[in-house]
């Protein structure tokens, strides 16, 4: 199958973390293209966002990635980025959409988690 790289628009705001501290993600459909919204616990002085979608078939994989800033955070902070992703240029149909978060650590480490899953439709 054909893997197909597609736009992304990210827009983010940097927020106190919140109990349960837990990372989380919806996705809706909407006119030639998917929107995720969702919450990273990743402080926002200590990390850089950018995102990333590709589309196989009717499945669209959506990845949030957090880049650590070498040397920009000396002490623990509890922050976290209110952020959404669209995933754009999609011809009209029903997908099977997957959200991951990843976070790339300047030490190399890189942790990429499955966030969530859902079906939407792109008119």
């Amino acid at each position: 199958m054909v893997r197909i790289i597609l736009p992304t628009e990210l827009s983010f705001t940097s927020v106190l973390a919140r109990a349960p501290m837990l990372d989380s993600a919806r996705a809706v459909g909407g006119r030639d293209q998917v929107t995720v919204g969702g919450v990273l616990n990743q402080t926002a002085p200590c990390f850089e966002l950018s995102s990333q979608a590709a589309r196989t078939a009717a499945r669209i994989t959506v990845r949030l990635i957090a880049k650590e800033k070498p040397g920009t955070c000396a002490t623990f902070a509890a922050g976290a980025f209110d952020y959404s992703v669209a995933a754009k240029s999609l011809p009209a149909g029903v997908y099977d959409v997957e959200v991951f978060h990843r976070v790339d650590f300047h030490d190399g480490r890189s942790v990429d988690t499955k966030i969530g899953a859902t079906r939407v439709e792109v008119r």
